[in-house]
């Protein structure tokens, strides 16, 4: 039985699922073409951890396997990987003025870092990635640091977040202490989105692997360039 206290609350989960159901549901298309990416000794398993951490091998016991940082040891003999970065070429184009804003804006565009074999498995409108640096206004004059580096946040989107806007919101109070942004365009939402994809329902299990291999490696870069400008204090949220 339900509370008569959460009667509304169901009602409106109730309401709201039927109506995001009209655009169908995540994972249509099941698994995906995962067998094209599959080494001849390669579980699906193994596969799906090789394209999050970037390693081809996963420890054999995870259940019995301890990290260093929760027990105070060396642990096992698993490691994070230690990956090459590609240095991110940004051309930034400024999209408002200090004389309208408290702030500026700028925008730039750049074919995603992730690696292959995931880089070709990406839809073409996915494969080109699109970030907002908002910057202080004391810091209009320069993309760079300056003398003092200026703190920033490498922002992340959630499911389904289409387009900066929401994490403008987020952006607004740090602008207000002098804190910078860089909000990135996720793939498959927004201009990045599949044309046959229907709003931010993956098609396919696939596509959520790759959107997580992706993001992770785009933010990675944005963290690098930050700090090869002259950033300090960086974050990612």
């Amino acid at each position: 039985d339900i509370f008569p206290e959460l009667i509304p609350h169901y009602t409106l989960d109730t309401v709201f699922g039927t109506f995001s159901r009209q655009n169908g549901r995540f994972f249509a298309n099941g698994w995906g073409n995962v067998d094209q990416w599959l080494s001849p000794d390669q579980s699906k398993r193994d596969w799906c951890h090789a394209v999050i951490t970037g390693r081809s091998t996963i420890p054999p016991d995870l259940d019995t396997y301890s990290s260093p940082l929760s027990t105070g040891g060396t642990g096992g003999e698993y490691s994070p990987p230690v990956l090459d970065l590609p240095q991110l070429q940004l051309d930034w184009r400024q999209v408002t003025t200090p004389s309208t804003t408290d702030h500026v804006v700028y925008e730039a565009s750049f074919p995603s870092p992730v690696p292959e074999p995931y880089f070709s498995s990406l839809p073409e409108k996915t494969k080109i990635a699109h970030a907002r640096l908002m910057l202080p206004k004391s810091r209009a004059s320069s993309l760079t640091g300056g003398a003092a580096p200026t703190p920033c946040v490498v922002h992340l989107p959630g499911t389904g977040d289409h387009g900066f806007l929401r994490r403008e919101r987020l952006a607004a109070p740090l602008l207000d202490k002098g804190i910078a942004s860089i909000i990135l365009e996720g793939p498959f939402y927004g201009c990045r989105r599949p044309l046959d994809q229907p709003g931010a329902k993956l098609r396919q299990v696939t596509d959520l692997l790759l959107l997580g291999r992706t993001s992770i490696e785009e933010a990675r870069c944005l963290l690098q360039w930050l700090e090869m400008e002259g950033f300090g204090h960086l974050g990612i949220c």
